[in-house]
């Protein structure tokens, strides 16, 4: 993996004098240095989970913090819990 990626910008012109259908931009790319110390130690976290006989704790996923689906999950139990509880104060 490079070190160096790119950024790609394009602006579009707004003193074209006509438009004729056609789209014109002012292009630009800014090299930058990447940080890809991360990368490999991520990659394999990421092995090792894919890799296990069990489902990863909250919060000890792959990145160390969960997922999204995590709280999801984790909302729509807490709701269907008060629905629970209110369904059974109706039928007492």
């Amino acid at each position: 993996m490079s070190k160096v990626g790119f950024i790609v910008y394009a602006n579009g012109k707004k003193d074209e004098d006509m438009f004729d259908g056609k789209l014109h931009f002012d292009e630009y790319v800014f090299p930058i240095q990447l940080d890809t110390t991360w990368i490999e130690i991520s990659i394999k976290n990421i092995l090792n989970c894919l890799n296990s006989t069990s489902l990863p704790k909250k919060g000890e996923g792959w990145n160390g913090a969960g997922c999204e689906q995590c709280n999801y999950k984790e909302k729509l139990a807490d709701l269907m819990r008060k629905q629970r509880s209110s369904q059974e104060k109706i039928e007492a």
